[in-house]
């Protein structure tokens, strides 16, 4: 009998552990996929290249909305929200240092687009 029960500890052991191991695995896997259309979003954004200095000149779609842009420097921070209803959004680039900066736009609170800024010497 304590034989019996040893037994049915040991496999009811090795059947938690293996869940577990496949839940761990499953779980890496969905956050590889989630880190790749993160990083297939930002490599699909549309790229402007400026010198630094210029001007970068954002158009939206013509109909009537909010949108609210966020301006992120090389290490991810961001350095200007700001909030348009005007078809178009200008920014100065005199301020920002050599380097890739994103633009994230969205209209009416929800994400639209992102777009990546290269600015040079």
């Amino acid at each position: 009998m304590n034989k019996m029960i040893k037994w049915s500890f040991f496999a009811f052991l090795a059947i938690t552990i293996s869940t577990s191991v496949e839940g761990h695995q499953l779980k890496n896997a969905l956050n590889d996929i989630k880190t790749y259309k993160a990083l297939a979003a930002f490599q699909a954004a549309e790229t402007i290249f400026v010198h630094r200095g210029e001007k970068v000149k954002v158009k939206f779609d013509t109909d009537k909305a909010v949108y609210q842009i966020r301006i992120h420097n090389p290490v991810g921070r961001i350095i200007g929200r700001f909030k348009t209803i005007s078809s178009e959004f200008v920014v100065e680039t005199k301020s920002w240092r050599k380097g890739i900066y994103f633009i994230v736009i969205s209209k009416n609170g929800k994400y639209k687009e992102r777009k990546k800024v290269v600015v040079s010497a």
